[in-house]
């Protein structure tokens, strides 16, 4: 007997959009789902199992990337809203420490100042 199992995820928490910048470059270099539950439900789609993030995200451009790269990446978008919530922004500069050593930090953006923060230099 054949048994038939499919892998199915329900996810709730950080979904983020990730904005990589070399330091002191004014044009990032992508964006991508991020977060907690957004890492959890990409990765998971990419290893074949049906993805459903729980999510309250806006209708603004980066809302509409991040459903574009769900949906790229297989991830289910029924329990994505755009319509009633916000979309967290998180900043990943990349840099060269002092040492030679490439680095990077984090920040994360209130929606109202993003594009303002985006673009200064870190």
């Amino acid at each position: 007997m054949k048994l038939e199992t499919n892998n199915i995820a329900v996810g709730a928490g950080l979904i983020s959009l990730d904005v990589l910048i070399w330091d002191g470059q004014r044009v990032p270099i992508s964006y991508y789902v991020g977060g907690t539950c957004g890492n959890v439900m990409m990765i998971l789609a990419h290893l074949g199992w049906e993805a459903f993030p729980i999510a309250r995200l806006d209708g603004t451009k980066d809302g509409v990337r991040m459903l574009e790269d769900m949906k790229r990446h297989n991830v289910h978008t029924d329990f994505v809203s755009t319509q009633d919530g916000k979309t967290p922004v998180i900043v990943q500069r990349n840099f060269i420490n002092k040492d030679g050593i490439p680095t990077h930090k984090f920040e994360i953006v209130p929606s109202t100042r993003q594009r303002r923060l985006c673009r200064r230099r870190g």
